[in-house]
């Protein structure tokens, strides 16, 4: 397999009613998608 270049998109963010599976399905609408990575919510940093 091929090298290729990776491309990251950080979404600083996200409103509680949207879904780890809506945020993935709409990803996959774009070629090279690969995963998505949550973390959880830190209310302390804002």
């Amino acid at each position: 397999r091929p090298l290729h270049k990776t491309c990251s998109l950080f979404m600083r963010n996200i409103a509680p009613n949207i879904s780890r599976a809506e945020i993935i399905s709409l990803c996959k609408r774009y070629p090279g998608f690969m995963r998505v990575a949550l973390s959880e919510p830190q209310p302390e940093r804002r």
